[in-house]
């Protein structure tokens, strides 16, 4: 006894099987892209209730005048806000929402975009003000004073940061020449609820050119091997007109407890310049026995009448005179009776000038641990090429039990100086398969 189908399940087979020489009904062949259209819908409409989900739980997203930037370019023509601007939320919580119809106005002193501190000495600090009104009908609010550069600190004066219509405040600008020469332009900007200029600039600009001055500011003595004197120079100058003067000592002005200064000595020579009078002085370290980084502060002494002291800022990185290029050779995984190909571990000298030749190598145990009675399990070989000399260490592929390996290998050079070079090696040995 045979079964019909019901026409439901004829018109499923057809379209999922096609039914060989039965073509699909209409319905069926847009099924699949009605399911796919369906399912790309709900998810845009999941991505936008989310993001306008979130920018309705942020307060301190919604800009001044409570306009979001990001729903069109009208905030931005209407208001002057910057695409994407999000005001600080101490914008928010000083002044509130702001009231379209009483914004506040920002004018600085004059109105002025540029501060010009003139020509100025190198090595001096200067403190100048510039005040700021509020020109609007409501509460202007300021919530940072920022500058582009270390040597300007901006800063607002008091601790007032909500100014009434009519009320102004001061900016204190704070420069610092050390180390800097030549003309400097830099930006200060003022985060505000001004909805016109919530971003308020201006420039401040300097010549820094008169009286003595000094350069680099920092003198890095570089790589150097221990107890090695080295050299770097400073130099001085001034105008031509101004009174003459000389250099008359460098010393070290950076106390260490229980370290003692370092004896520096200077020669200076005169450079020959048409324009100003120059002095170049070579600042001699005598160099440290130990290895390790030193920082250190210099005075440059001079019978200058407006600088009788340069400070220079000085490092030396006292290293090894030959160095591994790694601090430990690790051959990984080994495994019992099999040899594998030898790892490479590069030997070079640790500062300029220094020349020297590998005379021989040798594996010994680590830590006084006697190797077993396989003897030591890495075997080491030494050769040169053009970019120096290298040790290649192998494991030696001799049955032993397994665990972990461990050695010293030991490298013998001709500097009388550093004659040996020691570095750990360790392998893992597995079991044989």
């Amino acid at each position: 006894m045979t079964t019909e189908p019901m026409p439901s399940e004829t018109l499923a087979q057809d379209a999922l099987a096609g039914g060989e020489g039965t073509p699909p009904t209409t319905w069926a062949r847009w099924l699949p892209i009605a399911c796919s259209l369906a399912c790309i819908g709900l998810m845009a409409a999941v991505i936008i209730l989310a993001t306008n989900g979130a920018d309705t739980a942020d307060p301190a997203a919604v800009p001044p005048g409570g306009a979001d930037p990001r729903a069109g370019d009208g905030v931005s023509d209407v208001f002057g806000v910057p695409p994407g601007y999000r005001p600080p939320s101490s914008l928010v919580a000083a002044c509130g929402p702001l009231d379209p119809a009483k914004p506040p106005r920002i004018k600085l002193t004059d109105d002025t975009e540029l501060m010009d501190f003139g020509s100025l000495k190198q090595g001096i600090t200067l403190v100048r003000e510039l005040g700021f009104t509020n020109e609007g009908t409501g509460p202007l609010c300021i919530a940072s004073v920022k500058s582009t550069c270390g040597c300007l600190k901006a800063s607002l004066v008091g601790s007032k940061r909500r100014f009434e219509p009519g009320e102004g405040g001061m900016i204190r600008l704070a420069v610092d020449t050390a180390g800097k020469m030549g003309v400097i332009n830099k930006r200060v900007t003022i985060t505000c609820n001004d909805p016109k200029t919530p971003l308020k600039h201006f420039r401040v600009k300097m010549d820094v050119n008169a009286g003595l001055m000094s350069d680099p500011r920092y003198l890095q003595f570089g790589n150097v091997p221990p107890s090695t004197t080295t050299s770097r120079s400073v130099y001085l100058r001034t105008k031509k007109e101004d009174t003459a003067w000389k250099v008359t000592g460098v010393k070290s002005v950076r106390a260490v407890r229980d370290v003692e200064p370092v004896n520096y000595t200077f020669e200076v020579e005169e450079v020959k310049d048409d324009r100003v009078r120059r002095l170049k002085v070579r600042v001699i370290h005598p160099g440290h026995a130990q290895t390790g980084s030193y920082h250190d502060r210099i005075a440059i002494e001079t019978t200058h009448p407006d600088r009788p002291q340069v400070i220079v800022n000085a490092h030396i990185h006292v290293v090894p005179r030959i160095v591994f290029r790694a601090r430990m050779i690790s051959l990984g995984f080994v495994r019992s009776g099999t040899p594998r190909a030898p790892t490479r571990a590069r030997i070079q000298p640790g500062a300029p000038g220094v020349v020297f030749d590998i005379t021989g190598t040798s594996i010994v145990a680590a830590d006084d641990k006697p190797f077993g009675p396989a003897g030591a399990p890495f075997l080491a070989t030494f050769g040169k090429d053009t970019r120096g000399w290298w040790v290649d260490i192998k494991f030696d592929g001799k049955s032993r039990e397994a665990g972990l390996l461990e050695a010293v290998l030991v490298v013998k050079t001709n500097d009388a100086e550093q004659p040996e070079l020691r570095v750990p090696v360790r392998a893992t040995l597995q079991a044989p398969r």
